[in-house]
């Protein structure tokens, strides 16, 4: 009687061991799924979240681009300018693209009789300057254009103005 007792608890207990057991796998193969599921939505959003930026940022090239053509001299293929030097501009120097395409119409709105090269030489300072300084593009596009219509400065020469400015700012941050 006890040793009966003893052997169906035990019995009770291999039982209950065996149904815990497969309980345990699938709820463990349970949250395996969902771990998946959840990790699969969460790159899907990500991908149509890249997608999205990706349109915008070309729907605003786009647009910087079309400021500029309204704004260059016929003359001027903007679309040369694009290909050869804006592109490549911006990634060398670490701008944004649609940053650079404005600096660019800012610069052929101001100097309306600079061909392609010139526009890309002040705009490559401008960008630079944005490098070595705390302007943004824009800023640094409006004080290299008053500069160089103030000192009467070239386009190929406007990197002397970032290079002054430069020094400018080396001698003032020296303790006296």
């Amino acid at each position: 009687t006890a040793d009966t007792a003893i052997r169906q608890t035990d019995s009770s207990a291999k039982t209950l061991n065996e149904t815990g057991g497969a309980l345990n796998g699938t709820f463990g193969e349970l949250f395996s799924r969902i771990t998946q599921y959840f990790s699969i939505i969460r790159l899907i959003q990500t991908a149509t979240r890249q997608l999205r930026n990706m349109v915008r940022e070309i729907q605003a090239i786009d647009a910087s681009m079309t400021e500029l053509r309204r704004v260059a001299d016929p003359s001027i293929n903007t679309d040369i300018v694009l290909q050869r030097s804006i592109i490549g501009l911006a990634k060398e120097l670490g701008a944004n693209v649609n940053d650079v395409v404005g600096s660019v119409a800012e610069m052929a709105r101001t100097f309306g009789d600079f061909n392609e090269e010139q526009l890309i030489a002040i705009t490559r300072t401008a960008t630079i300057m944005t490098n070595v300084s705390s302007l943004d593009l824009g800023q640094a596009t409006g004080t290299l254009v008053s500069a160089m219509q103030a000192f009467n400065i070239t386009a190929e020469d406007s990197i002397e103005i970032v290079n002054t400015l430069n020094e400018v700012n080396i001698i003032i941050s020296l303790p006296a």
